[in-house]
């Protein structure tokens, strides 16, 4: 189970981000598209390796940007002066190096920049009115192997990842009845990193995995209030060892197959 492997809280994917590997010693493609809404798409990919045989050297790299005009979210008869159209702004870029050893061994490291930025539909004062977004850089370093039937896999990985958003509105005071503009910017920081390695092989119809998983993770996070003086902050890092045992049952030709797995998580 996914748990056992990676833990109950762990979220999917966000270690294990794998682009495809190059096969041939050069293939590229580029397309464009434009949709309603102003929508806007570009991707990019280029790779290759050395050789054609199992022992080369490869690389990667592959790039998408996704611009799209919004639309008015209330109906015509409900615009106000701060009604605006939404949006929203991505990019992508991931680049891959590796190198097979052999047949049985590789090595490869990975980095991926990721950024958004989402519109809400509203502006009163801040450039961009009320918005959100996120940006992202992740390195992942990653070696695998295959030796007389055991196989085994060593991954390091570092991700760090930005959220922003911008909140303003207008409010009402009772007494007197006059209206004040609020404001106030969230900004967080958050930081995983950390080892998974595991050992695995099979025996008749059981495949056997262990292995062990640490991680780090931290977090700092800042509220600015822009009309008053004062800001509110939240932070905070955990360390977690988490050993894990999984056992994979082939039976009946495949046609059923059992998965049963073990994992305790000590986290500091």
């Amino acid at each position: 189970p996914a748990a056992a492997l990676y833990g109950s809280f762990a979220m999917g994917g966000v270690i294990n981000i794998i682009t495809v590997k190059p096969t041939k010693r050069f293939e590229g493609s580029t397309s464009a598209s434009f949709g309603s809404n102003q929508d806007w798409k570009l991707r990019g990919v280029a790779a290759g390796r050395s050789a054609d045989g199992p022992s080369a050297v490869y690389a990667r790299v592959s790039g998408l940007y996704h611009s799209n005009g919004g639309y008015y979210l209330p109906p015509s008869n409900e615009w106000t002066s701060t009604t605006r159209r939404t949006f929203l702004e991505e990019s992508t870029v991931s680049t891959k190096l590796g190198w097979d050893l052999s047949e049985n061994a590789n090595l490869e490291m990975q980095y991926i920049k990721d950024g958004q930025t989402e519109g809400e539909g509203s502006k009163i004062r801040a450039s961009d009115g009320l918005t959100r977004g996120y940006n992202t850089d992740s390195w992942q370093a990653r070696f695998k192997g295959d030796w007389e039937g055991w196989k085994s896999m060593i991954n390091a990985y570092y991700v760090n990842i930005n959220y922003y958003r911008t909140n303003e509105g207008v409010g009402l005071l009772p007494k007197p009845r006059t209206k004040i503009y609020d404001r106030f910017d969230a900004d967080v920081d958050r930081k995983n990193y950390g080892i998974m390695s595991n050992l695995s092989r099979t025996f008749g119809p059981h495949t056997v995995t262990a292995g062990v998983d640490l991680t780090a993770g931290e977090m700092d996070g800042t509220d600015y209030y822009k009309t008053i003086s004062y800001f509110a902050t939240d932070a905070g890092k955990i360390w977690t060892v988490g050993p894990f045992i999984q056992d994979q049952i082939r039976l009946f030709n495949d046609k059923l197959i059992i998965v049963a797995g073990l994992r305790y998580d000590n986290a500091t």
